[in-house]
Order: structure tokens, then sequence, then C-alpha cells
């Protein structure tokens, strides 16, 4: 048998809501000890950024609410370790080697407090308190011990590095999804099946896959920030549920030849439902499949908890449904004279933040490595730049515009120039800044940034397949058939091909940096049992 995925996606409703006012949400991080986080190679910025909330607009300063990070300081404790192992010959004869490795333990705590404008703690924790144990080699051992510390001195300081910023950005997820679950409207999925026969197992089966094809990508195409278009979503399921009902009747339940066909229909129609939050006639479904035809039953059980447990949750939802559009943030502002429990002397003073940089030139190919200081808690504004890129050696200033350079990082942020028609289609082009959000040898997802005072263009993101740029904005008629549109990218993938046709990667931002990084990755094959 084979089965087509579905990935449903539906809105899942925080367990402790905070107030219906409470629209927006800052960051800030408090260092105790002056450059722990440079130390690793880490910048405020990507922590204040990096809690990304659905039902909140994020702020540079100011929110509703405010989370604070206070990092403490990066521990290292390690030493040289002899492991000696015997080897007995068959002439009774033991041989003892020595091999060396570095052991010991890395710390790296972070405090998070959220704190309301009026000064509440909403939350405090302390994450990553307890030592973890570190290892070089991560695997296996050297022969000696000058040549575990020659291996240790050319690649133990950024082996350490790395492992350090990963306690750190581990324990930040860990924040961020007890945080998101508890406070926030998150996007949860219902990882489900449609069955079908394989191959020639059965008389017209290329129907049955085509049908749970076509099905998975109806199922998957609905989207959780939204109402169900139950109109729509009906008329498109119709002509699979009328196939699958017809099935129910070529098929004996107690014929053990039949059974499996028979529970392909049945199943596939208890699914449907589900999906369309008709929960009493997929749990009727489910539950007299399992009583009818054994093989299999455990699955059909599955769903009829599933649509009891939906049933159960309905009520509860705005509108009684988990398809809901949430709600609409972009002209959401802060609280006035937000303090967060804070002295309002001190709140009132300016804090810059400094971040390692480089610029590449335009004009002469050079890097030159420096530093960008601006002011905290502010978006780097390429267009009016409101920040100052410092050389390393002399902090000479220099003036960053996408005219001047080719390359421009910070903070983590690479930003390319490339030539771009901001001022309309019958305007010349010229260099605009990209900043890359994913990487690859074959495709790029790219953010343009307005990055003259007179463009009249707007900060859109775009794929990019050597130097050929598709807009990804809602109003280019490429992706008018989403799916068949963004499966052309990756017709060497199958893996991804298949999984973008059938709806699997939504059109936002994450999804397509999830199949970009796959298919960059070479990871093309298709699960068995799977499309």
């Amino acid at each position: 048998m084979g089965e087509s995925r579905v990935k449903l996606a539906y809105n899942a409703l925080p367990s402790a809501a905070l107030p219906a006012e409470y629209t927006t949400y800052s960051a800030k991080v408090f260092e105790r000890y002056s450059g722990s986080l440079a130390q690793i190679g880490i910048t405020k910025q990507s922590l204040r950024e990096f809690l990304q909330l659905r039902n909140f607009k994020f702020l540079p300063v100011g929110g509703h609410f405010r989370i604070n990070y206070r990092p403490g300081y990066p521990q290292l404790r390690m030493a040289n370790k002899a492991t000696v192992t015997e080897t007995k010959k068959d002439d009774g004869t033991v041989t003892k080697t020595t091999s060396w490795a570095r052991e010991g333990s890395i710390n790296f705590n972070l405090t998070i407090e959220v704190v309301t404008a009026e000064g509440n703690t909403l939350e405090e924790s302390i994450y990553g308190n307890e030592p973890l144990a570190i290892r070089f080699p991560a695997n296996g051992n050297f022969a000696t011990e000058a040549q575990l510390n020659d291996a240790f001195k050319k690649n133990g300081e950024q082996y350490t590095e790395q492992r350090l910023r990963d306690h750190l950005f581990g324990n930040l997820r860990n924040f961020s999804t007890y945080f998101t679950k508890k406070y926030d409207i998150w996007e949860d999925f219902d990882v489900l099946f449609l069955e079908y026969p394989k191959g020639k197992d059965i008389e017209g089966g290329d129907s049955w896959e085509i049908h749970a094809k076509e099905c998975a990508a109806v199922l998957n195409s609905i989207p959780a920030d939204g109402a169900l278009n139950l109109v729509q979503i009906e008329a498109d399921l119709a002509p699979h549920r009328s196939f699958w009902t017809d099935q129910l009747k070529n098929f004996n339940p107690s014929d053990k030849k039949q059974q499996r066909y028979y529970h392909c229909a049945a199943f596939n129609l208890a699914v449907c439902a589900l999906a369309q939050e008709q929960t009493v006639e997929a749990s009727a479904l489910a539950n007299e499949l399992a009583a009818s035809v054994k093989w299999n039953a455990d699955r059909a059980k599955s769903i009829a908890r599933a649509a009891e447990l939906v049933a159960k949750q309905l009520p509860s939802y705005p509108m009684q449904s988990r398809h809901f559009a949430l709600r609409e943030l972009n002209n959401a502002k802060g609280p006035v004279g937000a303090l967060y429990g804070e002295d309002p002397d001190l709140a009132s003073l300016v804090v810059y933040d400094t971040f390692p940089a480089y610029i590449v030139g335009l004009a002469d190919n050079r890097r030159v490595a420096g530093k960008v200081v601006m002011r905290e808690g502010e978006e780097l504004d390429l267009r009016n730049p409101n920040f100052r890129f410092l050389t390393e050696v002399d902090e000479d200033r220099i003036l960053i515009k996408a005219d001047l350079v080719q390359e421009f990082g910070y903070g983590g942020y690479i930003y390319h120039t490339i030539m771009y028609k901001d001022r309309g289609r019958m305007e010349s082009s010229r260099p605009n800044f990209f900043r890359t959000l994913e990487d690859g040898p074959k495709l790029k997802l790219l953010r343009f940034y307005p990055s003259y005072g007179d463009s009249e263009a707007l900060q859109e993101e775009f794929i990019a397949q050597g130097t050929e740029l598709s807009s990804l904005s809602p109003t280019n008629s490429q992706w008018i058939n989403w799916k068949t549109a963004f499966g052309k990218f990756f017709e060497d993938c199958p893996a991804v091909k298949v999984d973008a046709e059938a709806g699997i990667y939504r059109r936002k931002i994450e999804d397509i940096a999830t199949a970009i990084r796959q298919y960059n990755s070479g990871n093309c094959e298709i699960s068995v049992g799977e499309d």
C-alpha cells in the first residue's frame, strides 16, 4: 500500500491568553559581562529577534511587554584525559595502548524575564544553569597528547565556541517553545495520510493513486491563518470523496483479500471529514472501519481519537473553527511611556550597540573589517543610514551606500548589492541591497531593501536562481498556481518537487526557506511509501 502525506495546518490557542489590548512586544539584552556574547560570535540583535510571535507585533522598543535577556558568562573547563586500552593476544601477552582526548564541561546560563510596560513580571526563569559535557574530538581519540594539543590549538577554539553557541540557542529555543505555547496563537500541524493500493495490486490502481495525491494537495493547501472556505474545499474534495464512496460498494470488508481496499476508501473519507472539521462524520467513519476491518485498525482508531479531540476543542475557538484569521497588526502601536519597572532616569539614557562588521568595496574588491555602531533597539536603515561603520584599525568612518560597496555584513547578516529597477520598470537598474535569508549553491532566498531616498520599491523577498530573480510579491502573476510554479524550481530534486506540488510548502517565508535548504543539501530521494 502507498500513502500520500498530509500536513494539515491549524491555529493552536495559548494556554494563558494575555489581555486583548496587548498587541506588541519588544526585547532588550542586558550584558552583565561586557563582551560575553561577542566572545563566542553572538550579537545582541540575534537574541532580540529570536522570539517570533504570530499574534503580536515586534517593535524595536516600547512594546506592551518586553523580553529581557540577561546572559551570564561563557565558562569552559577542560583537561586532557588519557585512556588506556588493554588488548590480550592469543599467546597471552597483553598490549597496552594509550589514547588522548580533552574532556570537560561548558556553561552559559541565560536569565529571561518577561515584563509588562507597567512593570509586572509575567515570566522569570534561568536557562542552562547546569554544566553541559563537552569532548574534543567529539568522536575518536588521538594517539599522543602532543597530537591532541596541536589539533586543539588549530580547531579547539572554533569547536568550543560553536558548542557554546549551540548551548545558548538551544536554551533560547526551549524558552521560545514554552512562551509561544503559553501566550501566543501558534501554528500546529496534524500529520495525516491518504492510502492507495500501489502498482498493479488492483484494477484501476493508478486512479486510486491520483485521487490520493490530488486530495492531499487540497488538504495541504488549507491555511491555519484564515477561515475555512467550506464551499471551495467541498467542491475540491467532491470528486475524491465520490470516488472513494463508490469504491466502498465494490469491496467486502469481511474478505481478507478485499479488506485492504475497503480500508483505503473508508480511511480516506474519514481523513477528509476530519480535515473539514466534520468531527461527527469522521468519528463515525473511523469507528465503523476499526470495527469492521481488523487490518490496520489502529490507524482507523487514531482518526477516531483525533476527531473526538477536535470536537472537544472547537467550542473554545473563534467561530468554532481551528482555522481563523489572526488579528490585523500593521498599525499596532505600543503604549506611551512604557518603563517596564525601570527608574525613569535610567530608562531615558541613550544606549548604543556595537556589532562586528565588514564591507567589500565595489571599486577595489577589498574587504575591510570594522564595526557598526547604532542606537540600541533601532532597525538598520539602509535608505537613510542610522548607523556608523568604523574600520577596525583606525576607526575611520566609511559611508555605506549601495553604489559604493558590493557586500556588507554586520551582526551575522550579509547584504549583497544587485542591479535592480527600484524606480519603476521604465527606469534603468542600479545597485540595491539584498540580504541573504537562505544561502546555497543552487537557490537562494533574498530580501530586498530599498537603498535610496528616491526608491519607489517596497521591501520584499526574492528567490534567486543564478542571476535570475523571482519576486515573491503577491502581485507577481508567476505564482497564480503556487504549488506548480514553486515545484518548477526543483525539477532535479524529486523529494522537494513532490512536496511542493502537494502543497507541503506554503507561500510563507519559513516554508520557502525550508524547501530551499533541503534542495541545496541534496536531500532529494523520496521516502519509501510516501509521495
